[in-house]
């Protein structure tokens, strides 16, 4: 921190100068969100999720969301808490897919200065749904095969079951892992 004062003299009387008392110019440093942007998180749905970011030379934070057209201060209400901390914690994440958010942060000494963070993307994966594709019910022949399949939406894994019990590809079964089950 700089210090400065005031020397005054009377050219009439040169007395010499006199000298105020020093005061001291602080310029604090705006916050640095260098290395601790939020980052963005995928969390199944009823899951709970925290955004963290703690930037050097802050003293006051808010989290925000995008509305779609603009940023939003958020609360502490429904699923959020710790709006104004370095922490946003949701406690359900169920209905949240897509949503952004950020930490606006700033140094109590320059009040004026709000800076942001990057944004950070919540991702909800949605279950699979098998509404009207479910596999049919079937009777086959002795020594006939025969295919089950179902259709479904949201899905990348699969794993066919008999009675409760995982299915492997052998034997007679191929397409264990796959959304048609054949039985030879």
């Amino acid at each position: 921190a700089d210090q400065y004062r005031l020397n005054a003299k009377n050219s009439i009387c040169p007395t010499g100068w006199a000298s105020s008392n020093a005061m001291t110019l602080t310029v604090p440093a705006n916050p640095d969100f260098t290395g601790v942007d939020p980052l963005s998180a995928t969390v199944c749905s009823g899951a709970s999720q925290n955004f963290v970011s703690t930037p050097a030379n802050a003293t006051e934070y808010q989290w925000q969301y995008w509305t779609g057209t603009a940023w939003a201060n958020l609360t502490n209400t429904g699923v959020y808490t710790g709006v104004t901390t370095t922490t946003l914690a949701i406690s359900n994440v169920t209905g949240l897919n897509g949503k952004q958010y950020r930490l606006n942060a700033r140094n109590s000494g320059c009040p004026t200065a709000w800076l942001s963070s990057a944004a950070a993307t919540l991702t909800v994966p949605t279950a699979p749904n098998f509404t009207g594709q479910q596999p049919a019910n079937t009777i086959a022949c002795i020594g006939s095969g025969v295919n089950f399949t179902s259709a479904h939406t949201n899905a990348d894994e699969y794993q066919w079951q008999e009675n409760g019990i995982d299915v492997v590809n052998g034997g007679v079964y191929s397409g264990a892992t796959t959304t048609t089950l054949a039985i030879s």
